[in-house]
């Protein structure tokens, strides 16, 4: 039993380690919530236009070898967090 413990876990380490997102797919990720959250027409078009620029431009991801952690500074005082892993993010902090 402790044998295909040990596999179970050797194989979701690997699988995590492969499927870290990317800054560009946490970019991606963020602009789907700030759209979701949107209901104007004019800053969706904004988004869309401009969203990955500016969000990789006060993004940094500090990378773990099976996830990585992204924060995007808005101000001073309020900043976005999220960890990502298997592809996915989870987010740790969003400004209320």
């Amino acid at each position: 039993m402790k044998k295909y413990t040990v596999i179970i876990v050797l194989f979701l380490l690997i699988a995590a380690a492969l499927t870290v997102p990317s800054k560009q797919q946490y970019a991606d990720w963020l602009k789907g919530h700030i759209k979701e959250d949107s209901n104007s027409l004019i800053i969706n078009l904004g988004v869309d236009l401009l969203g990955t620029t500016i969000i990789e431009k006060v993004t940094t991801c500090q990378s773990y070898v099976v996830l990585s952690v992204c924060t995007t500074k808005i101000s001073n005082s309020e900043k976005i967090k999220a960890a990502g892993i298997f592809n996915n993010f989870i987010p740790l902090q969003f400004p209320k």
